[in-house]
């Protein structure tokens, strides 16, 4: 192709791609994967890079052809991202952008639908789409096959691929805030999920776990965190809590003695330690009323068998629950201290309880 024909297929796919309409941007790149010239995307992609010089911090840089304001951004993030996954290898692009150089993406901005060529970038291992209003994951994403952490959290996807399962080498799956009614039965392949907190799935109030995978999926998630939400759930229809929305962040406040407090998994890593400490506080007091049910603390059950006729229920708690389990007069009615050594230690908080008829009953 001459040059004069090149820099018309060029101004062509700049303004199919630029268009604010999603199938008119998957025209542009579909004729710029058909010329597969590395000056077409050399131009696309000029002023673009990703910045990899931090581990946690690795934002796009939209460059000038792909800055837009709030309506029309998502759609040029799309055509962007689209762009760098499908790049040719010897495109002279900014080096954070080839292939084998991007390693960690985040999106800042809104992306709705999914951009099916970062499914080509094979080295990626960490995929941040964080409340970027996501509304599909493609089956493509189980190209990925070296990514060990993917968090679409805060999005409004309804349905996971079957495909997300031969994602081999995830590490931690965040899926929670979004409008999931199920798991595919494939998650159950990701074996490499972190035990206690790899896979997150809350606020998600229409989500049912299929029994056949509700094993495994109690397992990769974390449980101290199901005793908050459970927890906070009680206090608020007890009006314990108020909880309200906050329109300027975005998240939902709680009011508790005339003091106001987010939830620090909410905050996404914005609070301090200080801040943290004094959501756990909040917590014990809320789970020291004398109200509060056993129910909360009984999902820190693990069975255990200390003899051949006896089954007991060994509670294993976190700091949170221990303190909780020793100053709620309601739970003393139903746990005690089980003595010492492996199954009674003071210091850890274990306590014995019996099941009888599905229930738990005190020893």
């Amino acid at each position: 192709m001459n040059k004069l024909d090149l820099d018309t297929k060029i101004e062509e796919i700049k303004e199919l791609v630029t268009t604010p309409d999603y199938d008119m941007i998957d025209k542009g790149v579909a004729l710029a994967r058909e010329l597969n010239e590395p000056e077409v995307f050399e131009h696309m992609l000029e002023g673009c890079s990703i910045n990899i010089e931090d581990d946690y911090n690795y934002p796009l840089i939209q460059g000038e052809l792909f800055h837009g304001d709030d309506h029309n951004q998502h759609f040029l993030n799309y055509a962007l991202l689209n762009l760098i996954g499908y790049a040719p290898e010897n495109a002279d692009i900014d080096h954070s952008i080839t292939k084998d150089a991007l390693t960690l993406l985040q999106v800042t901005t809104k992306v709705e639908k999914f951009p099916i060529g970062i499914c080509s970038l094979i080295n990626v291992v960490k995929i941040n789409f964080y409340n970027c209003s996501l509304k599909n994951i493609p089956p493509e994403i189980g190209n990925l096959k070296k990514l060990e952490d993917l968090n679409l959290a805060g999005n409004n996807i309804g349905i996971l691929p079957d495909e997300i399962g031969e994602l081999a080498c995830l590490k931690k799956l965040l899926l929670d805030g979004n409008k999931l009614k199920t798991l595919p039965k494939t998650i159950q392949q990701l074996t490499n999920l972190d035990d206690n907190g790899g896979l997150w799935i809350w606020d998600m109030d229409d989500l049912k776990v299929p029994e056949n995978i509700q094993e495994f999926v109690h397992r990769k998630i974390m449980a101290d965190y199901i005793f908050q939400l459970e927890l906070i759930r009680w206090a608020c229809n007890k009006t314990i809590l108020v909880r309200k929305f906050n329109t300027e962040l975005k998240l939902d406040e709680y009011r508790y003695n005339n003091f106001s407090f987010y939830s620090p998994e909410d905050l996404q890593g914005e609070s301090n330690e200080e801040y943290v400490s004094d959501w756990y506080k909040l917590l014990v007091d809320i789970a020291k009323h004398p109200d509060c049910p056993i129910e909360f603390l009984a999902k820190f059950i693990e069975p255990f068998k200390p003899s051949d006729n006896d089954e007991y229920l060994e509670l294993s708690f976190s700091d949170l629950v221990i303190d909780t389990a020793y100053q709620n007069p309601n739970l003393m009615k139903w746990l005690k201290p089980a003595g010492f050594g492996r199954y009674g230690d003071p210091d850890t908080g274990a306590v014995i309880a019996k099941m009888q008829d599905g229930k738990l009953v005190p020893v």
